[in-house]
């Protein structure tokens, strides 16, 4: 936000919305958004309930020029007590296709622009030689040290339990690896999964432990400066974010890592399908969107991560590439010249009934009304199989799949790999709950496959990534029925799929990083007022 800030202020004369137009009495909130609305031809930034009130008692056209950011996959509950305040001479800016397509389905008139956010290239830029040399030894890195970078929040939403597990095997196949985890620890809760942390950073320290990461193998930085990150990022030889946060409408951090000249593996999820071109900045990881909630395949992450660690050249490679990617689109020049557009088209017009009001979609209206937080406190995949429908549908164009992954109506093939999505846990009452504290979800299998999917399992727990050859060969039953049985399970997300390149099925994949890290305990938003840890 700040960077888009400063790059509409370098083009134009600026005014502040005063605080005090936030603050009672009423009257002088009222005469302070008054003022403010009478000085701007072009109104900029997030949804202000004062401002429009006060664009509607001035009588004439400002346009707003609205900063979706992370609204839209979280259903834009923030925008509906607004919209009917809202009109064609509007404008929302997404900084992602995936936000793009979100708002399209609810908003089908409404004039959309898709602006990235800009990257600090000053301060983030070509990392030379000798500035690596110093950032390792500043870090008490050995400098023959193989180094995986993540950096931004330190959340349950960023999936940073599945990075572990994909670096417990780049550890396996990489001796000399090591994991560098920047970022501040917010151990809040996350409304729209459901889930509040006790106690994050113990939670994480003890993940690591229990897939058996050695201390000195992960080095928690924790919340630094813009210039310490860079010495992170100068430190580096790979990226990894694995995030699936619903706020992952651009990925940052991962812009900046290639302004610095590193590959970074991310999830196809969100902005990270922005910033992420596959095979030229880095490399995509599939993020599928399951009955079983939003999966990221930790096998291609973890695979990818070897490769770049292995190959110095295409890891330089893919290096330049996210340098020259940063400069040509997400440079605050750039970014500038881009926003620069919207608000002249806003100011011109554009065209169309500028008075029209912005409609809502009937998606729109079934999600506001099945989905609504405030009507009842549990996640929409928890309350019923319609409001799960519409949340598949809502989030659906975050997710993705890498050129690796196959769309799930392909036949299935002896090469391809098979992955287990997460641990499965057998509970006393004789459910299963999948091992993920973003979608910690309990599930009866199907009368008539549960012997088949539980011998499955079990042999995914021994090995935790298999071909489809290499399962019809351990469970010694007819290729019919483990192909039906497979195809469950890949529907319903418990396995995810891949094609394999060259020596790819003959690294390790130790058991152990697939084993269940966290415990859970459910309790009812209604019931429940305090949260008491002993």
């Amino acid at each position: 936000m700040g960077h888009t800030w400063q790059a509409i202020a370098a083009r134009h004369d600026v005014r502040l919305l005063p605080a005090n137009a936030s603050w009672p009495p009423e009257a002088e909130q009222r005469r302070v958004a008054d003022e403010f609305v009478a000085e701007c031809d072009v109104l900029f930034g997030m949804l202000h309930p004062a401002v429009l009130d006060a664009r509607q008692r001035a009588g004439r056209r400002v346009p707003y020029v609205i900063l979706a950011l992370g609204t839209m996959p979280r259903g834009a509950f923030g925008m509906r007590p607004y919209v009917s305040s809202l009109t064609r001479s509007d404008t929302l800016i997404v900084s992602s296709q995936a936000d793009f397509a979100i708002c399209e389905a609810f908003f089908p008139n409404a004039r959309i622009e898709l602006v990235p956010l800009p990257v600090d290239t000053g301060t983030f830029s070509q990392v030379s030689r000798a500035e690596r040399a110093a950032a390792r030894a500043q870090l008490g890195l050995d400098p023959g040290a193989r180094v995986v970078i993540y950096a931004g929040r330190i959340t349950p939403e960023k999936n940073l339990h599945t990075a572990l597990r994909a670096f417990r095997m780049v550890l396996d196949n990489v001796p000399a690896a090591c994991l560098i985890l920047v970022g501040g620890i917010v151990a809040s809760p996350f409304r729209e999964f459901g889930v509040s942390p006790t106690r994050f950073a113990t939670s994480i320290g003890l993940a690591a432990s229990r897939l058996g990461l050695p201390q000195d193998r992960v080095l928690i930085a924790g919340d630094v400066s813009h210039s310490d990150l860079r010495t992170c990022f100068a430190a580096a030889d790979v990226g990894i974010n694995l995030t699936l946060h619903h706020d992952e409408n651009f990925g940052l951090s991962q812009a900046e890592a290639m302004a610095c000249g590193v590959p970074v593996v991310g999830t196809a999820w969100g902005g990270l399908k922005e910033t992420i071109l596959d095979g030229e900045t880095g490399y995509r990881v599939s993020a599928v969107v399951s009955h079983l909630g939003v999966k990221a395949n930790w096998w291609e992450a973890a695979n990818r991560v070897i490769d770049l660690l292995r190959d110095a050249e295409a890891a330089e490679r893919l290096g330049a590439g996210g340098i020259r990617r940063v400069a040509s689109e997400f440079s605050p020049d750039r970014v500038g010249e881009r926003l620069e557009e919207v608000v002249d088209t806003a100011v011109r017009g554009g065209g169309g009934a500028l008075d029209d009001p912005i409609q809502v979609s009937k998606f729109a209206s079934e999600v506001w009304t099945e989905c609504d937080p405030d009507r009842d406190p549990r996640p929409p995949f928890r309350r019923s199989e319609r409001a799960l429908r519409l949340y598949r549908r809502l989030i659906g164009p975050y997710g993705g799949l890498s050129t690796l992954g196959v769309p799930t109506e392909t036949p299935l093939e002896d090469g391809h790999v098979l992955t287990l999505a997460a641990p499965v846990i057998a509970e006393e009452d004789g459910g299963l709950r999948v091992d993920d504290p973003l979608y910690p979800l309990r599930f009866e299998i199907p009368p008539g496959l549960a012997s088949a999917i539980l011998r499955l399992l079990e042999q995914f727990r021994h090995r935790p990534s298999m071909t489809f050859g290499q399962v019809l060969m351990a469970t010694g039953t007819g290729a019919g029925e483990v192909a039906e049985v497979v195809r469950w399970a890949l529907d319903f997300g418990l396995l995810l799929r891949s094609t394999a390149l060259d020596g790819w099925t003959h690294r390790v994949v130790a058991p152990a990083v697939i084993q269940p890290l966290f415990r859970y305990h459910d309790v009812s938003g209604e019931a429940t007022d305090f949260i008491v840890t002993t």
